[in-house]
């Protein structure tokens, strides 16, 4: 998926015109890069994190020459899934459990609760 899918995503799921999609979107990583750029870190609960990592000093080769050379430690941006972004990507929906309660009004049946049922694989 690229940015302009992601966009079109957005505006979907969310009932907002495309534009304003994108202007969230790039509103969003614009905050990110800022809390980043400050040393900050950046949690999406059960999404995952935003941190930034170091990278050490390094000596490498140039391909072309093939001369050693010296590369400097660096700043680098880094992501630690969560949680639930990990089952989603590691379990299946099986189905839904619902367990219903008395009468509501109207004839409706109350929800008492719900749960998502997942299988591995």
């Amino acid at each position: 998926m690229n940015k302009s899918e992601l966009i079109d995503a957005i505006a979907t799921s969310a009932d907002i015109s495309k534009a304003a999609a994108g202007r969230a979107l790039d509103a969003t990583v614009a905050s990110i890069k800022a809390s980043l750029r400050k040393g900050g870190m950046v949690t999406l609960v059960g999404f995952g994190t935003f941190y930034v990592g170091k990278r050490a000093a390094r000596s490498g080769r140039n391909p072309r020459t093939g001369v050693a050379i010296k590369i400097k430690s660096a700043k680098v941006p880094k992501f630690r899934p969560g949680k639930a972004l990990k089952d989603a990507l590691n379990y299946r929906l099986c189905g839904i459990l619902i367990r219903l309660g008395g009468w509501g009004g109207a004839g409706w049946r109350r929800v008492l609760s719900a749960r998502i049922i997942y299988r591995r694989g």
